[in-house]
């Protein structure tokens, strides 16, 4: 069988395939299609909400009527003369500040961990994001099923003995079990981000860290994922809690 010469091969044209139109070819405009989708919603379902929440704070209305009454900082001025809103505002940053300094610490903690090379690496990191997987209704009915008075955690303590508590129903502990409910499930998130900062780290800098006489517990994180997490927290707190 006569071999075909390069020649022929690059003059034949190939069947079944098709180039690309130039505006499929552009870098930004394909950039700029594959941005425009989540970035549209982005605004539509975070950013103009918001925006109409704020320029309906100057107003008084039901919500249905299509009368409107412009009240000024009226609303602002009773907001903050109102007990109810105060203690919403104080249990908002209650639940956001300590969790955002907890998660993040246990989120370095558990990369550290994670990032040196084992037999069971894999292991820990799965363990560590699983509960992220979790719905919040399934975390909700698990969490119950510990913390409630005639739960898990109270059939340990009577067995030992003691008296069983009401996580849930206490004034004073029912924060604290939804913040480590919280950090029970967010912690995972944490890790993997501050993992993905550790291993963006080349490796130059830890040699380097070591001829200058820098330890083994050297931790190495990009400034910006030490901010994300921070901010990411503190606005799920602000958010979703009020």
């Amino acid at each position: 069988k006569p071999r075909m010469s390069r020649s022929d091969a690059v003059s034949r044209p190939r069947i079944g395939t098709r180039r690309a139109p130039a505006w499929l070819r552009n870098d930004r405009l394909g950039a700029a299609l594959l941005f425009a989708p989540g970035f549209v919603a982005y605004l539509a379902f975070m950013v103009l909400p918001i925006l109409l929440s704020f320029y309906f704070s100057f107003f008084d209305w039901n919500g249905i009527s299509r009368t409107m009454n412009f009240v000024g900082l009226r609303n602002f001025a009773r907001a903050i003369q109102d007990d109810s809103f105060l203690n919403a505002l104080r249990i908002t940053f209650f639940f956001t500040i300590p969790g955002a300094l907890a998660g993040n610490a246990l989120g370095i903690l558990f990369a550290v961990l994670v990032n040196r090379p084992g037999p069971l690496t894999n292991v820990y990191r799965a363990v560590f994001f699983f509960p992220l997987l979790i719905s919040a209704v399934a975390i909700g009915f698990i969490w119950k099923a510990i913390l409630s008075y005639n739960g898990i955690f109270n059939d340990v303590f009577v067995a030992m003995g003691a008296n069983p508590i009401d996580w849930l129903g206490s004034f004073t502990l029912a924060p604290w079990a939804i913040i480590l409910v919280n950090l029970w499930h967010d912690t995972g998130f944490v890790t993997v981000i501050y993992l993905a900062g550790l291993q963006a780290v080349p490796h130059d800098l830890y040699d380097a860290a070591q001829i200058d006489g820098a330890s083994h517990h050297l931790l190495p994180v990009d400034a910006e994922t030490v901010r994300f997490r921070p901010y990411r927290r503190c606005s799920q707190g602000l958010m979703y809690r009020n």
